[in-house]
């Protein structure tokens, strides 16, 4: 049975990275119908905090990366370990040096077949003796990282290649405990914009203000995929979409680099893709108020996060003021009789939205008929009603708001 483990370690919060290797590992598992184990790296006792093992889970829970098995916690896998370092002692695979032990390795080359990469080869000499257990008696990483796996049936290891180092060092350690190590894969890692490795300064900030910021999860684990894996033409996938057409020999093998305007994109087309009812759920928690069925309608073409279309809202209740942009519409040649043609196809009560459109449309053709753009009629029209030159679909917000709303802010 294929089965794999996303292994954060508690030192941080979930940032976008981690997060891509915990989606690349549930597409694998869960395409394969295998099974994914959560273990929770906590061997670094003195960085380790409890309170961030509860806000990764939380951050896996809200991306839908569902576990198999787990938390695991190392700390808690001492046993395995005691019993690993009297094999390596016994079979003089390792020996103490300065209270520490030390694990002997062979002169020889070492080398693995990586799923993403082919063959990693280094030349004798190139990996010297390394610690297993600390003179406190904790164990190393590689050590404790190369137990667990067996001791968790691990088939397969999918994490970044700044792991490849590492994967010389926990072969060893198996082979010489006698167990068959798991077929490794490294992925690329995600750059910035510049070339230069992701950081805060690129916007790659932690999962959880991604949520704050109003950004779906399905939308984050379609990005993360897409620069992971080829899927074609297909840009906005749903997540059993991205389970059904996921496959290792797909995985690319060389960086991406993050796009923060793709993610934004990515993440407007999941929000219209949303039903009434689901959108009006998740806007809810950025609103101070019920929106109607109309203005909701609105408010989802009207953002790319969930923040944006929350702040849109604000134009069904308060004035506003004019931006730059909305001004210049205003004073174009033309713009005042624009405002004039709608309000005079105005009905006394709200349109539907499908009669907005239809009012627009009659708009725009007769104003164009007049020698009107209608590029400058519209413009001059949203000027008039939001104060901006761009945010929500015209024919939604013109059957959300209030019919006499609408003459008012036209005639202001």
């Amino acid at each position: 049975m294929i089965r794999v483990r996303f292994a954060p370690s508690p030192t941080g919060t979930l940032h976008l990275g981690a997060a891509r290797t915990a989606v690349v590992n549930w597409l694998f598992a869960r395409s394969q119908d295998g099974e994914l184990v959560l273990r929770i790296d906590d061997t670094d006792v003195e960085r380790s905090e409890a309170g961030l093992v509860k806000e990764i889970i939380d951050d896996l829970e809200w991306l839908g990366i569902d576990s198999d098995s787990g938390p695991v916690f190392q700390s808690r896998l001492y046993q395995p370990y005691n019993s690993a370092y009297a094999k390596l002692k016994g079979d003089e695979a390792a020996y103490e040096k300065e209270g520490a032990l030390w694990f002997r390795v062979p002169d020889e080359a070492l080398s693995f077949e990586d799923l993403i990469r082919g063959s990693i080869e280094v030349p004798p000499g190139a990996v010297k003796d390394f610690v297993v257990r600390r003179s406190d008696g904790s164990p190393t990483y590689n050590f404790a990282s190369a137990v667990d796996d067996v001791e968790l049936n691990i088939s397969h290891v999918l994490r970044g290649e700044d792991h490849i180092s590492n994967t010389h060092l926990q072969i060893l350690v198996i082979k010489a405990l006698g167990k068959d190590p798991p077929t490794y894969g490294h992925l690329p890692l995600m750059l910035g914009p510049d070339g230069a490795k992701l950081s805060k300064r690129h916007g790659a900030t932690s999962i959880k203000e991604y949520c704050d910021a109003g950004f779906l999860p399905e939308a984050l684990v379609n990005y993360l995929a897409v620069v992971s894996a080829s899927y074609g033409e297909e840009e906005v996938v749903a997540p059993r979409g991205l389970i059904e057409g996921f496959s290792l020999d797909r995985v690319h093998s060389s960086a991406a680099r993050f796009d923060s305007d793709k993610l934004r994109w990515l993440n407007g087309q999941h929000i219209r893709l949303l039903t009434l009812e689901d959108f009006g759920e998740r806007l809810s928690v950025f609103l101070d108020h019920d929106p109607n069925k109309a203005e909701l309608e609105a408010l989802q073409t009207s953002g790319a996060t969930l923040v944006e279309c929350a702040q849109v809202a604000s134009l069904f209740k308060q004035d506003f003021e004019l931006d730059g942009e909305a001004r210049k519409a205003l004073d174009a040649e033309g713009a005042t009789r624009a405002l004039a043609a709608l309000a005079s196809k105005l009905p006394a009560s709200n349109p539907s939205p499908e009669e907005a459109k239809k009012i627009l449309s009659e708009v725009r053709k007769g104003l164009k008929a007049d020698g009107i753009a209608p590029k400058t009629s519209m413009k001059a029209i949203r000027a008039a009603l939001t104060g901006c030159t761009s945010g929500p679909e015209l024919h939604y917000f013109l059957a959300a708001l209030d019919s006499a709303e609408v003459q008012r802010r036209l005639a202001r």
